[in-house]
């Protein structure tokens, strides 16, 4: 098993934080044949390395990644993962996103809420972002989709066009000065102290779903604006609002 995971992290180059995930799964399991690895193995690594901590943690941190690196040896393992709570859409409204950006007295927060908010990006695409794989003068940028490991070329708003142009250069070539997704979540949970709007990075993503479907846009449009690739995927981020449906069903 040892040379599985290792095989794995020289191909897919994770991460320092993913790499030190299958470290750890390595240094408990490493030494078992892949062959015979069972449910129990799995369930075994989650509850050692990780104690009393939530399905959702397992998943991410144990089934997700040993699942990947199996799948890269053409390994497939039958199991079943922890059960997870239905995830809670949230959204906000065009007024609180206003509200969010405005307050941000930071610029890079506020270029990155602006971005969050109007293009839709994953918060990690975001911050990867760089000058070369972005043409303000053309409205597009190129985000690395980070699930699918494939890029994608998108248009841009025209405030995140101005937003963006705003920030100074730096010399590694990206727009934002985090290295993480996590580097601007201390700003963040200030901004949502002040202003009294709850928000994470993922809810720009559901917003800008929203919004975009409210304007009259169709599936497709949501889609190739957003970077989904499998409709239904687009779909779950987007509410059933009751007015968005009232206009369409009064166009009949």
């Amino acid at each position: 098993m040892s040379s599985v995971i290792a095989n794995y992290i020289a191909f897919r180059r994770p991460s320092l934080r993913d790499e030190r995930l299958l470290l750890k799964i390595r240094g408990m399991i490493g030494q078992r044949p892949v062959a015979g690895l069972r449910q129990a193995d799995f369930d075994e690594c989650a509850q050692a390395l990780y104690p009393g901590l939530s399905n959702a943690t397992w998943n991410k941190y144990v089934y997700t990644p040993l699942q990947a690196a199996l799948r890269h040896s053409g390994v497939n393992v039958p199991i079943k993962r922890p059960r997870l709570k239905k995830p809670r859409h949230q959204s906000l409204t065009a007024k609180q996103r206003d509200i969010l950006i405005e307050n941000a007295d930071d610029a890079d927060l506020k270029a990155l809420l602006t971005l969050l908010f109007y293009s839709g990006p994953r918060i990690s695409e975001a911050i990867g972002l760089t000058r070369e794989r972005t043409d303000l003068q053309k409205g597009i940028a190129c985000f690395e989709q980070t699930k699918t490991n494939d890029q994608h070329w998108r248009p841009l708003h025209e405030r995140v066009v101005v937003a963006l142009a705003s920030l100074p250069e730096r010399d590694d070539g990206k727009w934002f000065r985090w290295k993480t997704r996590w580097g601007p979540r201390k700003l963040i949970k200030e901004l949502s102290e002040k202003t009294g709007v709850y928000f994470h990075p993922h809810i720009g993503r559901h917003t800008f779903a929203d919004l975009v479907m409210e304007k009259g846009a169709s599936l497709r449009d949501l889609m190739d604006a957003g970077g989904w690739k499998d409709p239904k995927s687009a779909m779950r981020y987007t509410t059933k609002r009751v007015e968005r449906v009232r206009k369409v069903v009064n166009k009949l």
